[in-house]
């Protein structure tokens, strides 16, 4: 019994001292800004949670908001490429639709896909509609 006990210790230490347990996710905040030039009506196709505000201003103001458990020079180099640039193209019936394309590759680090959480704020003018699923979102 006493050799149990002692074998859920060493596990337990080892377990709590390993690096690969315990982390935790670091955020890190990305901004945008885009022109809405003359469309009243938007989808937004972008993996994760998003809130969309209202306000009173010309342009769109996007926040990204990245958890992850990677080093910031990874981000930083995620940015540069292009990954989290969000990208709004006009479909045929007129409505701008945004979206990330760069998010269906996968990454991989060290042999392991990384995988990092996305929400988002966003601030649209207000004269602006969202569709989403083919209803009307009015917030």
């Amino acid at each position: 019994m006493k050799t149990i006990n002692n074998l859920f210790k060493i596990l337990g230490f080892l377990i709590l001292t390993n690096p690969a347990f315990g982390q935790t996710l670091e955020r890190t905040t990305l901004v945008t800004s885009l022109n809405p030039g003359s469309f009243e009506q938007a989808d937004i196709h972008l993996s994760g949670d998003f809130v969309i505000n209202k306000w009173d201003e010309n342009h769109i103001r996007i926040v990204i908001n990245i958890d992850h458990n990677a080093s910031k020079k990874v981000i930083k180099a995620l940015t540069r490429v292009g990954r989290y640039k969000v990208q709004a193209e006009k479909n045929i019936s007129g409505m701008v639709v945004f979206t990330m394309p760069a998010m269906a590759k996968k990454v991989v680090l060290d042999n392991i896909e990384f995988n990092e959480i996305l929400s988002y704020e966003i601030f649209l003018p207000s004269h602006i509609k969202i569709v989403q699923n083919q209803s009307l979102v009015t917030n």
